[in-house]
């Protein structure tokens, strides 16, 4: 019977630390932001917006991690690129064409991995979704997204942010609907709620009532998992976070 036990308990650690997580998201502070998000604010002037990310590597052993990118609100005649073991892709690149190499318990350089975004001139706010990811099949992708904000406060063309009212989704994980309360300034000219995947593909799309306080959103044609919901107004994105589906 002890041998039994002993059996199945080495099982259970095995298939524990096969799905453990492998590979954690960290920020230039040192803010674990695996699976989350963060936004890098500046003004449409600037040359260049810089999203900072450390890889640590917290496994026993020696790991080759693959970097991409997914665009998912990209302000127009904007661009953005990411930056991948001391080499700069053009903007038309989506994945790294080598991989990382992360020492067991390593945390990689400043050089080995940064997102950039060029504003042009252009006021709005642009998020990027970074997924990394091994050959390794017990290795768990992992992501961060980015939500990269020029905004000019003095132009008034821009909805005043302060006064954006959002409440997160009720129920969230949802079944068949989700609700969410909001307030919008009083000269919003636009809004709507964009879902996407998380391939980045837009799955549903909702126009907002600027003089309304609630949108629900019915569920019954999204299949179970975790999406990613943003609120757009006056063609920005004010925030970008997860909905979840089950049933």
């Amino acid at each position: 019977m002890k041998n039994i036990f002993l059996f199945l308990l080495l099982i259970a650690l095995f298939v524990f630390q096969g799905y453990s997580q492998s590979l954690v998201l960290k920020d230039k502070d040192g803010n674990d932001i695996t699976n989350g998000n963060f936004t890098v604010n500046g003004i449409p002037s600037a040359s260049v917006l810089k999203a900072e990310i450390f890889l640590h590597n917290a496994l026993e052993e020696d790991i080759d991690v693959w970097a991409k990118k997914i665009e998912i609100e990209i302000v127009p005649y904007t661009f953005n690129t990411f930056c991948w073991v001391n080499h700069c892709y053009t903007p038309q690149v989506f994945e790294s064409e080598g991989a990382l190499s992360l020492d067991a318990g390593a945390t990689s350089l400043a050089t080995d991995f940064y997102g950039e975004y060029y504003p042009e001139g252009n006021s709005g706010t642009s998020v990027v979704k970074y997924e990394f990811f091994s050959r390794n099949e017990s290795f768990e992708t992992v992501s961060v997204t980015v939500s990269y904000s020029a905004v000019d406060a003095t132009s008034a063309s821009m909805p005043r942010l302060n006064q954006v009212r959002i409440s997160d989704p009720r129920p969230n994980p949802a079944r068949d609907f989700t609700v969410f309360d909001y307030n919008l300034p009083f000269d919003t000219r636009s809004a709507r709620l964009v879902i996407r995947n998380l391939t980045g593909t837009i799955v549903m799309e909702a126009p907002m009532d600027p003089s309304g306080s609630r949108i629900r959103i019915e569920t019954t044609s999204l299949n179970n998992g975790v999406y990613l919901y943003s609120f757009v107004v006056n063609e920005q994105v004010i925030l970008t976070r997860k909905l979840i589906i089950s049933r």
